[in-house]
């Protein structure tokens, strides 16, 4: 497993089974850190909207395109566009075989597509497929139309999938391909497609079947990567010099274009002359020559892109190294640049060095780091992707267990409004506010950063923005503007206004301090520590003191205010399975609650919530499961505690009755565990299990979520969620 590989799954969003997660799963990468950097320009705003990517490791894409796409949309036009007149058509003209075979292509691929999720998939993978579109809906008008009738909004029709899924992928990834194979900037390869379609088709169920639909080399939405890779049926061919057009099919496509990427990238010319970013607004270009191995380059602007098969690295190309490496060895330097292959091992992205591969039953994050090759369910085993097909019976909300229906309001809901703030965010997670009460601390996982909402709703960041490898994260201490965090994930706030960080990346618990502006400090941990792995939700308790949950090494531990000093709460040195008596399996989210001395923690995949009790020693602490199930079940059920079910519950919160607030995150809603005449009890406060959405208004009557994360309650009992759902990502305020 590559350094760059592991650096690129490891930057993928971690909720679960999802479109992204299969994608990581079943697509090998290459992408190293100065494509990642140029990603991160796009993905902040650098590259037009039209142009801004749905998530970290996602094609970009040309919301502006019609549905009609490649064909249709020519067809419709006034016929005198370039891409129109025979002149450009590669072959003589509309009629050659080069475009009539690019024109067969969407329709064919839809169709095997679709054939493949049927003939192997249950409703869940196919809705985990279609999900890959979800956040392109609303960016979008075309495809917005589609999406009440397609998965996961719809159940899976395999008789009127390939119509509707052709019009996908005539806007994303194959319009503009096709389009350039019509203006003779592309050549056309149908042997290549053959094979593509061959292998879909004749894949067998499972991880063989994943490999092919999340292929982004033939027929998969998920992108190629870098600009080596690139579609197999597609040869870009346009020489230093020639007119070029940029693609909305991976960071590749987009600024290598059509021009020939071992020889050539597409210069977008800004007024000066210099190449800047590409984007829809600009989609014409001149190839402009690449630099070769130890010549200039630069991945900001003005660009000079490295030929493929080289990285840009401090300004020079270099080749990665490709020797084999073995356990303890280090495999990727600060750059993230490979320093070779780790065989019978993996990369570890933390360490930068190989790892023994994980045996069976074991804790994994990824299916490279498991000696089977499979991760399910954060577990090395057998793979169970796609098995077999399940379609008949099922309902369209599966995974939804109960009937679905909105509770009536009570008396205490009745009031209560769902609005959402004007603040725009890349990634948003741990929320928690200051010890004034109205501060709002944000912490932006992929923007690395920990933004703050003061009353106003003036909005400033707490560490850099912007550095030689843009939002890449750091680690660096400090005053606040060159302070460096890496994938910030959980926030808790002292009452002395000390702001406290589990700066995941980093393997640290990060400390701001205002006196004089924020300053940035250590607390605990560090990249090359082995206290934490990966620290995740963090709470203080009524001495001051700092709990944290580590999510790969499954511990709580409490951290001294003043020295720092780590005492062990439920110590352990690895996780144990998903069994009812495991030990804080996977645990993500935690809240204290002073009156009782209980810290709640949730786990996302174990899809339940713990209640440790606090003692006087280790000895007399206890803890058990007191909501969700025992043994890993999802679904949405409300009731009982143990009879009730979760869909991954994330970030934990207080509220002013003492009850325990949970982000269901898959499940779109806000949850309450309580506890009711002596038993726990959870409920459903705000939004609709299993519909996820935007909309204001009355919690449970007309307020929707979508993969609601963070929690934080404010003292006039004023509910902050926060959405990480990449660049529709929201924070929305419960209140009166």
């Amino acid at each position: 497993m590559r350094a760059q590989d592991v650096h690129t799954h490891k930057a993928a969003d971690r909720r679960g089974e999802t479109a992204q997660a299969h994608s990581a799963r079943f697509a090998p990468r290459g992408t190293g850190a100065g494509w990642i950097a140029l990603l991160s320009l796009c993905v902040l705003g650098a590259c037009a909207d039209a142009d801004k990517p749905s998530n970290q490791v996602d094609a970009t894409i040309d919301p502006s395109e019609t549905a009609d796409g490649g064909r249709d949309a020519a067809a419709a036009s006034d016929g005198d566009s370039a891409t129109d007149r025979p002149d450009h058509r590669a072959d003589g003209g509309p009629d050659s075989p080069q475009v009539r075979g690019a024109d067969e292509l969407i329709a064919d691929a839809s169709a095997a597509l679709c054939g493949a999720l049927a003939r192997c998939c249950d409703q869940g993978s196919i809705s985990d497929w279609f999900g890959g579109y979800a956040a392109r809906y609303e960016q979008n008008e075309a495809l917005q139309a589609l999406a009440a009738e397609l998965p996961p909004r719809a159940p899976f029709d395999a008789d009127s999938c390939p119509s509707k899924l052709a019009k996908m992928l005539e806007v994303v990834p194959f319009g503009k391909w096709v389009s350039a194979v019509r203006a003779g900037d592309v050549a056309y390869d149908a042997k290549a497609a053959a094979v593509c379609l061959d292998t879909l088709q004749n894949a067998s169920c499972g991880d063989e079947l994943g490999a092919a639909l999340y292929d982004g080399t033939c027929l998969s939405y998920s992108p190629p990567f870098g600009g080596s890779e690139q579609r197999t049926m597609f040869s870009r061919t346009k020489s230093p010099g020639a007119a070029c057009t940029t693609l909305n099919d991976g960071i590749g496509g987009l600024f290598y274009g059509t021009c020939e990427p071992s020889a050539a990238f597409c210069c977008i010319e800004d007024a000066a002359g210099e190449c800047t970013v590409p984007s829809g607004n600009n989609p014409q270009g001149t190839c402009r020559a690449a630099a070769g191995e130890g010549e200039a380059c630069s991945m900001l602007p003005p660009f000079l892109l490295c030929k493929t098969g080289a990285e840009c690295v401090n300004d020079r190309c270099v080749i990665p190294q490709t020797g084999d490496l073995t356990v303890g060895e280090a495999c990727m330097d600060a750059n993230f640049v490979a320093l070779g292959d780790c065989k019978e091992s993996y990369c570890e992205s933390s360490s930068s060095r190989c790892e023994p591969l994980v045996k069976d039953g074991a804790a994994c994050l990824f299916p490279f780091e498991c000696e089977s090759g499979a991760c399910v369910e954060r577990l090395c085993g057998a793979p169970t992707f796609c098995t077999g097909p399940e379609l008949d019976g099922m309902a369209a909300d599966a995974g939804v267990t109960d009937s679905g229906t909105v509770p009536a309001p009570d008396a205490g809901t009745a009031e209560l409004s769902v609005s959402t703030l004007d603040v725009k965010l890349a990634s948003p997670h741990g929320l928690t506010l200051g010890a004034d009460g109205t501060t709002l601390y944000v912490a932006d996982q992929n923007r690395h950063v920990v933004r703050s909402i003061a009353a106003d709703g003036t909005l400033s960041e707490i560490g850099m923005l912007t550095n030689a490898t843009p939002y890449l994260g750091g680690y660096v201490d400090g005053a606040s503007a060159g302070a460096q965090f890496r994938s910030p994930w959980g926030l808790a706030s002292a009452a002395d206004g000390t702001l406290y960080v589990s700066d995941t990346g980093n393997r640290a618990i990060r400390r701001v301090s205002f006196t004089g502006g924020a300053v940035v400090s250590t607390l605990v941990g560090g990249p090359e520590s082995t206290i934490f792995k990966n620290p995740k939700g963090v709470a203080v308790d009524e001495n001051g003191d700092l709990l944290v949950v580590d999510g790969s090494i499954c511990k709580l531990v409490r951290i001294a205010k003043g020295d720092g000093q780590i005492t062990p709460v439920l110590d352990a040195t690895a996780c144990v399975g998903v069994s009812a008596d495991a030990r804080l399996y996977l645990p993500a989210g935690l809240a204290y609650r002073a009156a009782t001395r209980d810290v709640f923690v949730s786990s996302v995949v174990g899809q339940r919530i713990y209640r440790v009790h606090l003692g006087a020693d280790s000895a007399s602490t206890s803890v058990d499961v007191i909501a969700g199930s025992s043994s890993g079940e999802s679904g949405h059920v409300d009731g009982a505690g143990l009879e009730a079910r979760f869909n991954g519950p994330q970030h934990l919160a207080i509220d002013t009755d003492g009850a325990l607030l949970v982000a269901d995150s898959n499940n779109h809603v806000l949850r309450r565990v309580a506890e009711v005449a002596g038993e726990v009890v959870v409920s459903t406060i705000a939004g609709t299990p299993g519909s996820a959405g935007s909309s204001d208004g009355h919690p449970l009557r007309e307020a929707s979520f979508t993969l609601p994360t963070g929690l934080v309650v404010a003292r006039d009992g004023t509910i902050y969620v926060s959405e990480s759902n990449g660049p529709t990502s929201r924070l929305r305020r419960i209140g009166r």
